[in-house]
This record gives C-alpha cells, structure tokens and sequence, in this order.
C-alpha cells in the first residue's frame, strides 16, 4: 500500500497505525483545529474507512473498544 506522508502532523500517528496494519484505529485530539487537520490528513490518504477522528480529551473520555494505545507527541 502506497501513502503520501500527511501535511501537519495531526493524525501522523494514527495514519501510520493504520498503513502498517493495526485495522481500525481511532484517532483523538483535543484542539478542535488539530481535529480539522487530522480528518483533512486522514482523507487525503485515503484512510476515512479505517480511521475514525474524534474530539476528545484522553484523560477523562472513556477508551473504545480495542487494545489501547496512547501517545503524545509535542
């Protein structure tokens, strides 16, 4: 599977999850402009079947279903 590398860094991470094979992976940022360009970013590699973007804030938002995993990057 071929990708172009995302614009802004939002959704960076859930993209590579889902390029290397992790199934459906759910995306969350807490900046509703961050949440903007992780969906742009996720569309424009034409991954919106298999990541879901959402605005929330990990500390306190219950976990989906699944094997979690979390990483910040600043």
């Amino acid at each position: 599977m071929s990708w172009t590398p995302p614009r802004p860094t939002p959704g960076l991470l859930s993209i590579l999850a889902a390029v290397w094979g992790h199934g459906r992976v759910t995306a969350r940022e807490l900046d509703p402009h961050a949440v903007a360009a992780a969906r742009a970013n996720v569309e424009h590699n034409a991954l919106g079947d298999r990541i879901a973007v959402q605005q929330a804030d990990v500390l306190t938002a219950p976990l989906p279903a699944g094997d979690p995993a979390l990483a910040n990057i600043e």
